[in-house]
């Protein structure tokens, strides 16, 4: 899954957005048409999962800052929090200034579990969806399932 084509504001506590499934084999996952932000696992399983955030901070402030964690059906998975952090000399250049977080966990996930990005920074971020003018994916999230004979 990732999230392209527009750029967005994710308040702190709130999921990261996605508007593109991707490649995945068809009926593994389930999530509403257009922009998304919770993904159903449709079978149980181990499964690997890692994400993927360009942003920066809204309002700017001289410490570009931003972390983010998984949540498995509304709990907090501790082994997927991952964030970053710089300190800039003025504002000006934290206005351009995109940081990358990047993460991943491997979980188990019963059938039906329903699966978010969210910031748990303190901060809002501003996903974005271009640097230097090339279109970039603001947020990815890739889920593998592991150890299934069957795929």
């Amino acid at each position: 899954m990732y999230f392209t084509g527009i750029t967005t504001n994710v308040p702190p506590g709130s999921p990261v957005p996605f508007n593109t499934e991707g490649v995945c084999t068809e009926g593994d996952f389930v999530h509403t048409p257009g922009v998304f932000t919770s993904i159903e696992v449709v079978n149980e399983g181990d499964y690997l999962v890692n994400y993927s955030v360009i942003f920066n901070n809204t309002p700017q402030t001289q410490d570009v800052l931003g972390a983010f964690a998984l949540y498995l059906n509304g709990v907090r998975v501790d082994a997927s929090r991952f964030g970053t952090q710089v300190r800039l000399q003025n504002i000006p250049a934290a206005a351009n200034t995109r940081l990358q977080v990047t993460g991943e966990a491997i979980l188990s996930i019963p059938a039906g579990g329903i699966l978010e990005l969210r910031n748990i920074s303190g901060q809002t971020v501003h996903v974005f969806d271009n640097i230097a003018g090339a279109p970039v994916n603001g947020s990815a999230l890739t889920i593998v399932q592991i150890g299934n004979d069957e795929i």
